[in-house]
């Protein structure tokens, strides 16, 4: 769970890159980043598949609800619905 979280939060960080003066690079540098979690995820589960079957399936779904879990906390913070001091 914790790359996964680890990912969505870096990804959401990596956001702030996009900025007026520059948008389309800003654009280029979030996709960059978010297209390394996913390779990193992706090479993690493949080592595992290789090397380690029996942790695969742990990893997956930790991985899994990382990446949700976050991410509805991201999202309701974002929403609004809660007010979350800073």
């Amino acid at each position: 769970m914790f790359f996964g979280a680890a990912f969505i939060i870096l990804v959401r960080k990596s956001a702030r890159l996009v900025i007026p003066e520059d948008p389309l690079g800003g654009m280029v540098r979030l996709l960059a980043v978010n297209a390394l979690c996913m390779l990193l995820a992706v090479s993690v589960l493949g080592i595992l598949f290789v090397y380690l079957r029996a942790a695969l399936a742990p990893f997956g779904i930790g991985l899994m609800f990382g990446f949700i879990g976050t991410a509805v906390v991201q999202f309701v913070r974002s929403s609004g619905a809660v007010r979350i001091s800073d």
